[in-house]
């Protein structure tokens, strides 16, 4: 037995009784167009305009004309028969064999059709038979009327208007555009039929703004995409735009629930927008329109109020090729959960200001955050972020920094890049941050929840790899402890990084001043630092670690003179002070100026240990080898060491 084709051109629905007795059902001429069996139901799109053949689960077959009225279904229910469309012009002996209710049979067969042959005669006719797509036609007007009526292609029942037939039937995901109620006019709250097709389909496409389709608009609520579903733009990053309205104070997208983790589930490229925070240069005195009121805090972890992308629960789900146009709290806040994939996620704009709380709103691009259901999040892997401020103030604003001052024009992006709230192995590998109020990445542990004796907000193992960071208005990395019952960082690794503050950082590396422990085993290797006002790299708060194969260059702009007063902890290239402890410096060279050796500069001591020395030792055991110094411009030295010169270097 041979099943209908795609270009296969019949006349005339014919049953055949089990006594072999035969009744014509319909008459007419169609071109079969597409189909697919799902196990459990099955459509046949054909050429004519008013005529859908149907099958249900109870392999009843239905005629449908185009204003949903039922022309004939048989056979009656529960009785076994065969039906076929007789009569094909061709040469091509095809039917539709029930073979009774033997499940099996059926799948034989029946089963998915391709595309059609685009020599076919019939093609013209059939308007979309050579590309196995219904027209636009049938798919708005004609199916509008079979809503609720004719069973759903992949085997669910909806209350929604019936999609493209013929493109689910491929296997493909249905395309929220080719669903009658898809109204993007820049007006329209387009998240519950969204959220709709994504409960029952589990996945959706959508097309990219432009010929008439204005963006997506999140506006009442957010959009939410279920445990294990996919949401996908089908153009390039910034193409499929999902808009939130000013206003709205809740979450663009949610993945998965609070109370029900993601699992597996994925979006793929869409572009967020949050009108207005995107500026570049900033007027004094802007107040944007909807300003989303920020209540984060280090100890309230995920109090935040709003983020573009919320994502609880990860089980090996993935945010691929996504970007965002400013942003609420974060643009991505990942409660929880293991082994979420982050591909190439972009961001520029959001505005976050020191001097002025009317314009501090966006905390942090992306944040890991412990969640009461969902845990803290391990292994979590950012690949290739783009993560860029993009605003920075209209004026010329003069920078206090210890005890000198400069002017610039204040970096006005997000007040952090990347947020380690909480964590466990999560990995930055290369890409670029820079442009934000105080720091690209920002180590401040949430608190104070305690889980069996323990933090709940975990801090283990952050790498950072092979990661550019650029300008920010403190530092290119900063942690700090505020609370004992915070977590300290255990295993910080900097590797292959670069780092330039652009004359407009403070510190390339700071673990700050504190009373508590930061960061245990750090290790920084075979990376650059280079202009930045002050030191380049200064360690506090370190329970072991190495600094190793490091070059600090152009650093201390400001001019920190330890001849003059200034004290050497502002000014160093590198700094070792506080309570850090067993830490080791090796391979350390630097000095000159932002773009070379020779160039004139601010350097003076490359490297200061201010840690207590007892009897000519180190009490904190630290040690340094190989410091060496090309250009110096304040002429200090390269060693000031309570440290141990432990390999005559």
């Amino acid at each position: 037995m041979r099943k209908f084709a795609p270009g296969d051109y019949a006349h005339d629905l014919v049953r055949t009784r089990p006594d072999g007795s035969t009744e014509q059902v319909w008459a007419g001429t169609m071109t079969i167009i597409a189909g697919r069996h799902p196990l459990s139901a099955d459509i046949v799109v054909s050429s004519d305009p008013d005529v859908i053949v149907a099958l249900d689960p109870t392999q009843a077959v239905s005629v449908l004309s185009s204003d949903g009225a039922t022309v004939v279904t048989a056979p009656e229910q529960g009785l076994p028969g065969t039906t076929t469309l007789a009569g094909l012009t061709d040469t091509t002996e095809a039917f539709w064999a029930l073979n009774g209710a033997d499940p099996i049979k059926q799948r034989e067969a029946m089963g998915a059709f391709g595309a059609s042959d685009p020599s076919s005669p019939d093609d013209a006719e059939a308007g979309s038979a050579t590309t196995g797509l219904m027209t636009s036609d049938l798919t708005r007007r004609r199916l509008l009327a079979l809503a609720g009526s004719v069973p759903l292609a992949i085997g669910v029942s909806s209350s929604l208007p019936a999609p493209a037939l013929a493109k689910i039937a491929r296997g493909q995901l249905p395309v929220f555009d080719m669903f009658d109620g898809a109204v993007r006019d820049g007006a329209t709250a387009n998240e519950p039929l969204l959220n709709q097709m994504l409960s029952d389909y589990n996945g959706v496409e959508a097309l990219p703004v432009g010929q008439g389709r204005g963006p997506i608009l999140a506006k009442n609520g957010p959009i939410i995409v279920p445990p294990n579903a996919k949401f996908r733009g089908t153009a390039g990053r910034q193409g499929t735009v999902i808009t939130r309205l000013p206003g709205y104070m809740g979450d663009t997208l949610q993945m998965g629930s609070p109370t029900a983790g993601m699992g597996s589930a994925e979006i793929e490229g869409l572009w967020f927008v949050m009108p207005g925070r995107f500026l570049g240069q900033v007027p004094a005195g802007t107040t944007p329109q909807g300003l989303v009121p920020n209540t984060s805090t280090l100890t309230g972890g995920s109090t935040a109020s709003a983020a573009h992308v919320r994502a609880y629960g990860s089980q090996f789900g993935a945010i691929r090729n996504c970007g965002a146009q400013g942003m609420p709290t974060f643009f991505i806040a990942q409660e929880g959960g293991y082994a979420l994939t982050l591909e190439n996620p972009a961001s520029i704009g959001g505005l976050w200001d020191r001097t002025n709380p009317a314009l501090q709103e966006s905390v942090a691009v992306l944040a890991a955050l412990y969640n009461p259901v969902h845990g803290h999040p391990a292994c979590t892997t950012v690949i290739n972020p783009n993560f860029v401020g993009g605003n920075i103030s209209a004026e010329t604003r003069t920078i206090t920094l210890y005890n000198k001052t400069y002017t610039c024009q204040e970096r006005l992006g997000p007040k952090w890049g990347l947020w380690h709230a909480a964590g466990e192995d999560i990995q930055v590998l290369g890409g670029f941050m820079g442009g934000f109020n105080r720091t690209p990445i920002a180590i401040f542990p949430g608190g104070p929840a305690i889980i069996n004796g323990k933090p709940a907000w975990v801090q283990i193992k952050l790498s950072l790899l092979g990661c550019h960071i650029d300008e920010s208005m403190w530092a290119g990395i900063e942690a700090r402890r505020t609370d004992a019952s915070q977590a300290i960082l255990n295993v910080l690794s900097i590797l292959g990084c670069e780092f330039n503050g652009q004359l407009v950082g403070a510190h390339g590396i700071d673990i700050a001043p504190s009373s508590l422990m930061a960061v245990a085993r750090l290790r920084a290797a075979n990376n650059i630092l280079a202009a930045y006002q002050g030191a380049a790299a200064r360690f506090y708060a370190v329970d072991g670690g190495s600094l190793e194969n490091t070059a600090a260059w152009g650093f201390n702009v400001a001019g920190f003179d330890t001849t003059k007063g200034d004290p050497l902890d502002y000014g160093a290239g590198v700094l070792l002070g506080g309570l850090t402890r067993n830490f080791d410096v090796s391979n350390l060279r630097g000095g000159g100026g932002p773009n070379g050796d020779t160039d004139p500069n601010n350097c003076q001591w490359l490297l200061g240990d201010t840690t207590p020395v007892q009897n000519g030792a180190s009490t904190q055991s630290n040690s340094y080898f190989r410091v060496r110094t090309p250009n110096l411009g304040l002429a200090g030295g390269a060693v000031v060491a309570g440290g141990v010169n432990d390999k005559g270097g």
